[in-house]
Parts: C-alpha cells; sequence; structure tokens
C-alpha cells in the first residue's frame, strides 16, 4: 500500500493510542483505504489480527478476478477455500463475489479441491436452507478438469442464484455441458477445444452434447445479453466431427435469445499435422439463420467458414463494433453509419507460401474511432513475417476512416514509409504498431542497443507536429537472426522448413520487443518531447 503506514503493535492487548484510533475507523473509511491497496497488502493487513481480519477480508475476497492470479496463487486460494470452517474467522468462500480460478489440475486430489471450493461458497453461508445461496456473481474458470462436476453444482436450485456471468476455457474432454444451464445468465462464454486426433466419435459427442446445452439457453437464461463461443477443433480428415459440427450448427440457427447484444462466434478448424489446407476441405458453417433472428445486435465478432453476412440482416445499422474478416466489414461499413470500432482479420490458410493479403478502400465512416489488423495463422497466432498492410494500404484506410483516435496495425516495411497516412489523423490519440525485423548477430547485444529506442523517436519527429492529440506510441518489434542456424524460428515460406519442425516454430519470432512512449506536450506551444517510458523484452 504506497503512502500508508500503520502502527498495529500489541493490537490483541493493550493497544498504544495511535492502534486505537486505527481500530476505530469506520468500514466506509476502511473501504476507501482498500481501493487504493494491492491484493498484497490487504492480504497482510489481514493477517495482523482477527479484528483486522473481520475488517478487510470481506474486501480481500470479493473480487479476485483483477489482477488475474498466476498458476500458483490459483492453486493456494483453491486450498484455502476447500478446507473447512472454523469457529474464530468466517469462511473466505462465502465472502467471494467474482471469482477467477486458472492453472494445470494433475490429478483427482486437487479436481475435488476445486469442486469443494465451490461447494462451500453455498453450503457454509447462513441461512442456506432458505435458498439464499452464494454470493458469487461472476465466476471464470480456465482449469482442464472438473466440468462434468461443475455443472451438477452450479446447476443445482438455490445454490447459486445470484451468478449472472460464466467463462469457461478448457481443453480437456468432459461428458456434459451441463454449466451452461445454470438458470439467470447474462454473460455466457466458451472458449473450447474439442479433441478428434484418435476418435472422430469424441468429437461428435462433445459437440451433440454442447448443442444440447446451447438449445436451452432461452429457456435457462432468457436474458443473455453476451454470448461468446470460440471453438478449436484440430483434426485429420479421418476423425473430423462432420456430424457434431452439423449438430451444433442447427442448434444455433434455431435459438432466439431476444436481447442478445453482444456475441462472439469463433470456430477454427486446422489440421494437425503438415498439410496445405483448401477452403473447399473446411466444413461450411453458415450462421446466417441465426443472425437474422437478432436485430438487438450491436458487437459482433465472427471467425467462421462459412458465407459473407448478408446486407439483409437487420442489426447492420445498429452495429457499433465488428470483428472479422475484410469482406464483411465492407458490406457492414456500406450500411452502417454509427460504427464505433473496427478489427479487421486476415487469416492465412496456407502452410507453404508467404502471406499476402491486398486492402482496398472502404465506405467511408466517419464515426470509427478504433481501428486494429490483425494477420493471424489458422491457429489464431500472429504472424510474424506480414505483406498485408502496404503504406498503399494504410493510405486507403485513412481515407475511409479520418477520425481514428486508436490505431493499432502490423506493418510490412519501417515507420518513416506510413508518415504520409500517418499525418493525416488529426485526431489520434494513441498509436501501436507491429513491424518485424531482421539482424544478425541478435542475442549478442543488449536489446536497447539492437533497437534504439532513440531511431524511433527520431521517426515520431518527423510527423508528431501534425499529429496534435497522440498521447501514446507503442512499438512490438518481432525479430529474428538470418545467420543463426541452430534458430527453430524458420521463415514461413515453407521451402526452407527443414524436416521435423512445424509451421507454428516458423511464425515464432527469436526476441519480442515491447516499447512504450509517451508525447509530453506544453500548453503554449504545439512542440511536443517523446520518451520511453516502458520496455520489456522477451
Amino acid at each position: 500500500m504506497t503512502g500508508l503506514i500503520f502502527y498495529a503493535q500489541d493490537v490483541e492487548g493493550d493497544a498504544t493510542t495511535s492502534s486505537s484510533r486505527f481500530l476505530d475507523i469506520p468500514p466506509e473509511l476502511c473501504a476507501i483505504i482498500a481501493r487504493f491497496a494491492s491484493r498484497q497488502s490487504l492480504a497482510r493487513l489481514c493477517s495482523v489480527s482477527h479484528r483486522l481480519f473481520s475488517i478487510f477480508s470481506a474486501l480481500l475476497y470479493a473480487n479476485i478476478v483483477d489482477p488475474l492470479l498466476s498458476n500458483y496463487q490459483s492453486s493456494r486460494l483453491i486450498r484455502t477455500l476447500s478446507t473447512a470452517q472454523t469457529l474464530t474467522t468466517p469462511h473466505p468462500a462465502i465472502l467471494i463475489r467474482h471469482l477467477s480460478l486458472t492453472g494445470y489440475v494433475s490429478d483427482k486430489a486437487q479436481v475435488q479441491a476445486c469442486t469443494e471450493a465451490l461447494r462451500n461458497m453455498y453450503r457454509l453461508v447462513p441461512g442456506a436452507e432458505t435458498l439464499r445461496g452464494s454470493a458469487l456473481r461472476s465466476l471464470r474458470w480456465n482449469l482442464p478438469a472438473g466440468l462434468d462436476d461443475l455443472g451438477c453444482i452450479l446447476g443445482a436450485r438455490g445454490h447459486f442464484p445470484n451468478l449472472s456471468e460464466l467463462f469457461v476455457t478448457s481443453d480437456g474432454t468432459n461428458k456434459n455441458f451441463n454449466f451452461v444451464q445454470v438458470g439467470g445468465l447474462q454473460i455466457l462464454g466458451l472458449d473450447l477445444s474439442i479433441p478428434t486426433h484418435d476418435d472422430g466419435e469424441v468429437g461428435d459427442r462433445m459437440c451433440y452434447k454442447l448443442a444440447e446445452a446451447i438449445q436451452m439457453l432461452p429457456i435457462t437464461s432468457p436474458l443473455l445479453h453476451t454470448l461468446h463461443l470460440k471453438l478449436d477443433i484440430p483434426f485429420n480428415f479421418d476423425t473430423f466431427p462432420y456430424l457434431g459440427c452439423d449438430d451444433l450448427l442447427s442448434a444455433m440457427n434455431n435459438i432466439r435469445l431476444y436481447v442478445l447484444e453482444d456475441l462472439e462466434i469463433s470456430l477454427k478448424f486446422y489440421p494437425d499435422y503438415e498439410y496445405d489446407m483448401e477452403d473447399d476441405e473446411l466444413p461450411l458453417m453458415d450462421f446466417s439463420l441465426f443472425l437474422t433472428a437478432h436485430p438487438t445486435l450491436a458487437h459482433l465478432a465472427l471467425s467462421t467458414h462459412g458465407p459473407q453476412i448478408s446486407e439483409t440482416v437487420p442489426f447492420l445499422p445498429h452495429l457499433h463494433s465488428f470483428k472479422g474478416s475484410f469482406e464483411d466489414a465492407a458490406v457492414i461499413c456500406a450500411r452502417q453509419r454509427e460504427l464505433d470500432q473496427l478489427t479487421l482479420t486476415f487469416v492465412h490458410r496456407s502452410r507453404f507460401e508467404m502471406p499476402s493479403f491486398r486492402i482496398e478502400r472502404l465506405p467511408s465512416q466517419f464515426t470509427l474511432m478504433k481501428l486494429q489488423v490483425l494477420a493471424v495463422d489458422l491457429n489464431g497466432a500472429v504472424i510474424k513475417r506480414t505483406n498485408e498492410l502496404s503504406p498503399a494500404s494504410l493510405t486507403q484506410l485513412v481515407s475511409s476512416f479520418p477520425n481514428l483516435t486508436q490505431l493499432d496495425i502490423c506493418i510490412s516495411g519501417r515507420m518513416k514509409q506510413y508518415r504520409k497516412s500517418f499525418i493525416r489523423l488529426m485526431k489520434l490519440q494513441s498509436l501501436r504498431v507491429q513491424e518485424y525485423r531482421e539482424r544478425p548477430g541478435l542475442r549478442m547485444w543488449p536489446a536497447k542497443k539492437v533497437f534504439p529506442p532513440a531511431d524511433y523517436i527520431k521517426e515520431f519527429g518527423r510527423f508528431l507536429p501534425s499529429l496534435p492529440q497522440l498521447e501514446c506510441i507503442e512499438i512490438c518489434i518481432l525479430a529474428d537472426d538470418p545467420d543463426n542456424e541452430d534458430s527453430e524460428n524458420w521463415c514461413s515460406c515453407g521451402s526452407c522448413t527443414p524436416p521435423g519442425y512445424s509451421d507454428l516454430e516458423c511464425d515464432t519470432p527469436e526476441m519480442t520487443v515491447d516499447y512504450r512512449f509517451s508525447v509530453i506536450r506544453t500548453s503554449s506551444s504545439r512542440a511536443a518531447t517523446v520518451v520511453l517510458s516502458s520496455s520489456h523484452v522477451s
């Protein structure tokens, strides 16, 4: 806790005057103090005495989402929440309002600890027999096991009456998706990997079970306004879950969520061996019926292999943000006049060709404030060698969106080549640029000597006078050593990839350097000074 010192010596016995006064602080003031304290500071306060634990424990355990716990911290929290209740202090499980659990659960004992922690959240609540239940409002479950028990625990009547937000991330195999049918959800996020490596029937069964659960959403959660569905399906062509995908598509196209505003559908199909996929080998996933049935959509992210968005879908005039393909963005921009945020995602499907994308001018959007351009491979990983955003392409985008305040792009050249486009964005406040570089002897020198921040500050100086509102600049450098014969980071052209190395390794840079610069201006002059505020090397 910065700038706050407690003299809490002998608080259990004859307390000093300072300690006595501190113990008399009203709860309202303690809540203000906790707002400026880190989680570690609150934990230390709770460990001083039973009195301080009773004051600060509710504030410590109420929100365990931000900042996210590490795997080790999450493991310790699970052990704490799964312990039996004591007579001296209230159990932490009944204090939690927002919970995030992450990590690797490796044995049955740990799975049991996870389920016991959830049971304590409602079982130890006074008056639980009157269906008062747990105070838990949001749960983020990022554990590879325990999903089968999760549905039984969350779905029992009266156990979690306040739960309205559920995010589940898992790459394990589970027998049911009953947790999707928790009553009263308003926000639901699923990020799942469907295993199909050895047996296609496993993937078919999981997709079918998921489809069954999704079909019940209009009944169990009629007020659902946010739905994020992300599925990763690695496969080979002998085990692809065609039947399961058909079941899932049919379930989605036959439900109606009458207040749905925020939708993300991301289905990634990619082979688990060296093979160059053709588009006609991918299953066609057409969600047009689902999209047409939801005119209340305001935020949409779409990444599937299927038909483009139709010009007749009713939500287009009301859409505020979109993330997806360039082709769909063209349709949206032609109809929409109040778009705030746009993310153009280019997916590079070929494993043996350099990525190359073409951007043409889109219909003008004068309300667009935030623009991001991404280039990814089939797995969703960022491609390090990008040719999709040339200076000419950026010029086209700037012509379409002249009032941008935030710009996040990956470029194929040096920043000075884009100067003419940058200086046209008079309202730009934040700029993030990713660029790929090759430098011999990369690991022989410190990153700041290989890529001096002063070089970028000099480049910024050429266009800062034309950008009076620019405040923050971030540079992400993806770098390789072209002379490193032992490197596993080969180029992505495919022809120089030796046997035994996958294309995922091709797109992994040897070094990533992140620089963050702040722009300091004086009120009496347009002159600006650029300073390096932070850096990170990995």
